[in-house]
């Protein structure tokens, strides 16, 4: 009996263990299959075009080290021009600790680098004496005598650059990028785009929809506006550019013309920061297309450090991401947005969307990043045939939510904007003046029985100006409706406008009998030709230029304090602005809504902006 309990028991204990042993086979399978699922980066195991060359991995390794080693408060003090010269990784933590500004910081930062200049020089200067060198300067020394380049001691006084660490930026990068990945490997699949590509985003922008660089560009490509125009809608009311899914269909036509006319995807890359006309100019120049010797040797106005690094960071970044549990260990990637589309047939209130479709804003500009604040604060209507995308809900049919949502909700045409809001002392007579138009026409199309009766806080119809255009738009729509009489405001030209209008210089400056000497100026009265352009092209064109400086102003300065000045006899505009450190004119406008400024007078109040440099510790 015993015998047989024994030989029982073993048996249900072999059974058990290979029970067992298979769920742990099992289990295990099922955990890397999850993993290979989650990870959207397998594609990189597969292809192997674009490699790290020994001439280029000097370069590879630096960036691999930004990306990977040093944090957001490190400042890597380095030559511009040899990569593996470092002076110093400066940390700025103890200094953020004690509350420094930004700026304190960077001034700190900057009288560094002044140190290494001096140094190197004093090195260049004292070389042939055989003078002895001690502490900071012999360590210089050392490593210029280590590296073959004491013949380059002057030139690198001259090339000290900052690089800030990008350590949490990019695995934040890798996190966020589940988000999107698998539309933009659909997309580049469908278009014929290499995989690889899709690593360009932690370059440009970390997959931050929202990041926005000083020479105006945005989004997860770094679309400029001008270039973005080519391929997406970017205006006062959706900036496409914000929007993944739009920009990255946008950036796969743009890869495939660079491929049609270079023939060569790594010299796409190249275009892709230094443009298709560069980057040919680069091969005739050197007649060659083999991108690691127009990296070295490429001369170029415009080649500067960020387009000979860029094919450099993008195989860091591949190899980076290729291994990230290497360098930051286990990544948890967010889930792919889910999400259902909708082509609205009218333009929409978006208070209906929040009402009838019951979605929070959060979650709808989340899922809509194009649609911007103008939309949301109730300026202007979501426009018709704009394509929404809305959270995937089972058994719900927003076709037939929407046909619930009232009529007073919907429009046929996009909110009028051209209003002006009367203010206290303000008369007809004094507003027909400053907006320029005709006191006749603005009584009849606000319908005013008594043109002596208006009150603070109304708000009047502009005659003329479109549903677009600013409240403060100087612009007078003239009679005939093939020309526009204009302002001439601040930064633009007579080249502008020809661009605008889709015609020439010469022939602007016939119909406004200007000689081909004359400049225009500010406040310049100017008739534009329409024959080949409308009103509503020309001034859309027009705001997207100007509110494009703006954006660019605001990434860089940022408004402390409001000053009146009263102006003083013989002072003009010009006197004013130059007295203000130059202030920009399209800045003294926004903050000077009621008055025409070319035409200021002795005794006039302007508000003035005291404008404050932001200090970028990391540009």
């Amino acid at each position: 009996m015993d015998r047989n309990y024994f030989k029982l028991k073993s048996s249900i204990c072999s059974s058990l263990v290979v029970f067992l042993c298979f769920i742990f086979i099992f289990s295990l399978k099922y955990v890397y299959s999850f993993q290979s699922d989650i990870n959207p980066y397998v594609f990189l195991e597969k292809d192997d075009r674009f490699v790290i060359t020994p001439e280029l991995e000097i370069m590879v390794n630096f960036w691999k080290d930004v990306y990977t080693k040093y944090p957001k408060t490190s400042i890597v003090i380095h030559d511009r021009n040899h990569l593996d010269v470092i002076y110093e990784v400066f940390d700025t933590k103890k200094y953020i600790n004690k509350g420094y500004s930004r700026r304190k910081i960077w001034k700190i930062i900057g009288e560094r680098k002044l140190k290494y200049k001096r140094i190197l020089r004093y090195i260049y200067r004292n070389l042939r004496r055989k003078k002895h060198f001690s502490g900071d300067t012999l360590r210089i020394y050392n490593l210029y005598r280590k590296k073959n380049l004491l013949e380059y001691l002057y030139k690198g006084s001259r090339n000290i650059r900052c690089q800030q660490g990008l350590k949490e930026m990019f695995k934040n990068g890798l996190i966020v990028s589940g988000r999107y990945m698998k539309y933009i490997l659909e997309i580049f699949n469908r278009e014929g785009i290499p995989l690889e590509f899709a690593i360009i985003p932690h370059i440009e922008s970390s997959f931050n929809y929202r990041a926005y660089s000083k020479f105006g560009a945005s989004g997860l490509w770094q679309f400029t506006r001008s270039t973005g125009r080519k391929y997406l809608t970017i205006n006062y009311i959706i900036d496409e550019r914000r929007d993944p899914i739009r920009s990255t269909e946008a950036i796969a036509k743009s890869f495939k013309e660079s491929y049609n006319k270079l023939g060569d995807w790594k010299l796409v890359l190249l275009s892709h920061i230094y443009g298709i006309n560069g980057t040919q100019r680069a091969i005739r120049q050197l007649r060659t297309k083999n991108i690691v010797t127009i990296i070295n040797k490429h001369k170029g106005r415009v080649f500067g450090f960020a387009s000979k690094n860029f094919y450099p960071e993008f195989l860091a970044a591949k190899n980076v991401v290729k291994n990230y549990e290497k360098y930051f260990g286990r990544i948890k990637f967010e889930k792919p947005i889910e999400f259902e589309r909708f082509l609205l047939p009218d333009y929409l209130n978006f208070s209906a969307i929040k009402k009838y479709f019951n979605i929070e804003v959060s979650e709808f500009s989340e899922l809509n990043p194009a649609i911007l604040k103008p939309v949301y604060k109730g300026e202007c209507y979501l426009p018709k045939g704009f394509e929404l995308k809305l959270p995937s809900v089972k058994g719900i049919s927003f076709a037939t939510l929407y046909e619930q949502i009232p009529g007073k909700y919907k429009a046929k045409n996009q909110k009028f904007r051209g209003y002006y809001r009367v203010k206290w002392g303000d008369n007809l007579s004094f507003i027909a003046r400053i907006l320029k138009v005709r006191l006749r026409d603005l009584i009849v199309l606000n319908n005013i029985k008594n043109p002596n009766r208006i009150r603070a806080g109304q708000r009047l119809k502009i005659p003329g100006i479109f549903a677009y255009l600013p409240e403060n738009d100087n612009n007078q729509i003239n009679e005939d409706r093939s020309v526009l009489t204009i302002f001439v405001k601040d930064n633009e030209t007579l080249s502008h406008y020809a661009d605008w209008s889709n015609t020439s210089t010469y022939y602007i400056r016939q119909i406004n009998n200007l000689s081909s000497r004359w400049k225009i100026h500010y406040g310049q009265k100017i008739i534009i030709p329409l024959s080949k352009a409308s009103k509503e092209e020309f001034l859309e064109e027009r705001e997207s230029f100007h509110k494009d400086i703006e954006e660019k102003f605001f990434h860089e300065n940022t408004i402390t304090t409001v000053r009146v000045h009263r102006v003083r006899s013989g002072e003009n505009i010009w006197l004013i602005v130059k007295k203000f450190n130059n202030i920009p004119i399209w800045l003294l406008e926004k903050y000077n809504k009621n008055k025409f400024l070319p035409f200021i007078k002795k005794g006039d109040r302007i508000n003035i902006p005291i404008v404050e440099k932001i200090a970028d510790v990391g540009s």
